[in-house]
């Protein structure tokens, strides 16, 4: 092989596996997965406020990925509440995550805060959209009581069938 070809093949690999290395959360997040232990990010609420997620420990947790970008978040907020609202008998823990990468502005934070009737958290670094490769807005993902991932869909699945799921992981 050509010599100046090997010596950029080796220095990019010695850049990537720095990148990885280098960011010691990301990394950690890395490990917990192939060990299959359940995941913890550190985010942050439009408020401003520290949080760590996942906060539902021990309850069935629903999370809607979206991006304030993408007009859908209105219609999909609107269906969200409609679904947490019609499951107050049963213990889940409904959030979502603003995958933007800046916030939103003022007008958009404030509608969303006034429209939705659970956390909203944000991923501005990416970190959890690139954990779970999040690739389209709307994503969910449905936990169940030990925190492990047993439902993902792109797109709105319906309340019908997010109900139907719901009822059967709080079934003891």
């Amino acid at each position: 092989m050509n010599p100046v070809k090997n010596f950029i093949i080796k220095f990019l690999l010695a850049i990537s596996l720095c990148c990885i290395t280098f960011t010691p959360a990301f990394s950690q997040q890395l490990k917990n997965k192939e060990a299959g232990k359940p995941w913890e990010f550190q985010v942050k609420t439009f408020e401003g406020k520290t949080a760590f997620l996942p906060h539902h420990k021990g309850r069935v947790a629903i999370y809607v990925f979206q991006a304030f970008w993408c007009d859908t978040w209105k219609e999909v907020s609107q269906g969200y509440k409609t679904l947490k609202n019609e499951m107050n008998e049963v213990p889940c823990d409904f959030s979502a995550v603003c995958i933007d990468s800046v916030m939103p502005d003022e007008t958009t934070v404030k509608k969303a805060m006034e429209e939705s009737d659970y956390p909203i958290y944000t991923d501005y670094s990416g970190e959890i959209s690139n954990y779970y490769k999040i690739k389209s807005v709307p994503t969910f993902m449905v936990f169940d009581k030990k925190n492990r991932l047993v439902f993902r869909h792109e797109g709105y699945p319906g309340n019908k069938m997010l109900k139907k799921l719901l009822i059967e992981l709080n079934k003891p």
